[in-house]
């Protein structure tokens, strides 16, 4: 009987956690209601002797109204993403199936200010080059590019973070976006 009731006391519990406002999904942030990634529809698709030329990835980041505020950062640990069109540091990666490609080691750097701007309205195009290879930046020891990736389906992901100053508050954002790719 009192295996039974700590049952019951048990689920009822967690019952009134689950259905609390603090359980509910966190609300998006201004930022996010306002800035869109966007990939061409139909994806990305090249052979491989196209990659191992050299391709160019093409994206837009969409602003749909202006926004004070924003503070975009770089990611680490070279914190050396140069801030695209828009404004944004996008963080650019092609992986799956153990690849993967990613600018993001260019040796250790301080930690980025963090400079506070408004995002302007507008669409901007933003483009990468890629070489159909596995490498993850040159780091600060002449790291080598990797083996080709070979052919099959991968993830484009483009991801900008930062946080939004609003009064005395650092509110922070990130938020990622996945196009499709294929190798053939």
């Amino acid at each position: 009987m009192c295996r039974l009731s700590l049952a019951v006391i048990t689920l009822f519990v967690i019952g009134c956690f689950l259905d609390s406002p603090a359980a509910e999904k966190p609300k998006r942030s201004k930022i996010e209601e306002i800035v869109k990634i966007e990939f061409p529809k139909e994806g990305y698709s090249f052979t491989l002797a196209e990659a191992a030329k050299g391709v160019k990835i093409s994206y837009k980041i969409v602003v749909t109204e202006d926004l004070a505020g924003v503070v975009a950062l770089p990611f680490g640990p070279s914190a050396r993403e140069p801030a695209g069109p828009s404004g944004l540091h996008p963080r650019e990666q092609i992986s799956g199936k153990g690849q993967l490609y990613c600018l993001m080691d260019f040796g250790l750097a301080p930690p980025p200010k963090g400079t506070v701007k408004s995002l302007k309205k507008g669409t901007y195009a933003h483009i990468f080059t890629w070489d159909g290879r596995n490498w993850t930046g040159p780091s600060d020891f002449g790291n080598p590019k990797g083996k080709p990736f070979p052919a099959g389906a991968y993830d484009v992901t483009v991801t900008i973070h930062g946080y939004l100053v609003v009064g005395n508050a650092k509110m922070p954002y990130e938020m990622s976006r996945k196009g499709k790719l294929d190798l053939k």
